[in-house]
């Protein structure tokens, strides 16, 4: 892995009475951060990469593409690859995956799986389609050791409408953020194509759901692979284009 260390430092502030989530390039910043909020340097960590510079710890990382079809097949490659290490730079990448596959039949989510090559024995399913039930797993979470999580398409998670308020999205996006971070794993979350588009709603959506996530890539199909643009990265330099060409 490459890159500058970077420090965060996240805890709640009873000085400021909300929660504290903040990036130092400095750990001597970061101590500074602690001072004027209140908090003990404990709060302190180092950033972490679950596979630099594409998907970090404790952050959301989504991806979309230009149908549902295109950003299945990447979840399905990324899940694959994570689980054999053929990607990753976390010595636990491989370990405890948790694969949300909504209505999907677990079986054929195995059987895709595995025709990837991935090693399905580090890989669990869940299809409770529901933020809230999500949230009151996250004991169970962290006692499982998971490490990722994989969110099929997040729409099911954060809307519960074509009209659901920006602000709203906003909200919901951050309690996964803040489940990532508890849990202490990386969350990478699929949607459907997010081209600026359609009614004003719409694009105030797609805005908000571009805003919260550090990692942002657009995955197009071509041919028999995968090209994953990483457009935006808050964390780290922008990495080079990836790659995949698909298994049939």
């Amino acid at each position: 892995m490459n890159g500058k260390k970077k420090y965060r430092v996240q805890g709640y502030s009873e000085l400021k009475h909300k929660r504290i989530d903040c990036l130092c390039t400095e750990y001597t910043y970061a101590v500074d951060l602690c001072d004027r909020f209140g908090l003990s340097t404990d709060c302190i960590t180092e950033l972490q990469w679950l596979w630099y510079p594409y998907v970090s710890m404790g952050y959301l990382t989504l991806v979309y593409g230009d149908n549902e079809k295109t950003v299945s097949s990447f979840l399905l490659e990324i899940t694959s690859r994570l689980s054999t290490r053929q990607i990753g730079d976390n010595p636990d990448a491989r370990k405890g995956i948790l694969f949300e596959i909504g209505d999907k039949d677990p079986g054929w989510i195995k059987r895709e799986l595995e025709k990837r090559g991935g090693d399905t024995t580090q890989i669990g399913y869940m299809n409770g389609s529901s933020l809230n039930y999500l949230l009151s797993e996250k004991d169970k979470l962290k006692e499982a050791g998971v490490r990722t999580i994989v969110l099929g398409s997040v729409e099911e998670f954060i809307m519960t409408s074509k009209l659901t308020m920006s602000t709203d999205i906003a909200d919901r996006l951050k309690k996964l953020r803040f489940l990532a971070q508890d849990v202490g794993c990386a969350m990478i979350l699929g949607s459907r194509d997010l081209h600026p588009k359609g009614d004003e709603i719409g694009r105030n959506q797609a805005a908000v759901l571009k805003r919260i996530p550090r990692s942002v890539l657009e995955v197009i199909r071509e041919g028999d692979g995968l090209i994953a643009l990483q457009i935006k990265n808050n964390l780290a330099a922008k990495g080079n284009p990836i790659t995949w060409t698909l298994s049939r």
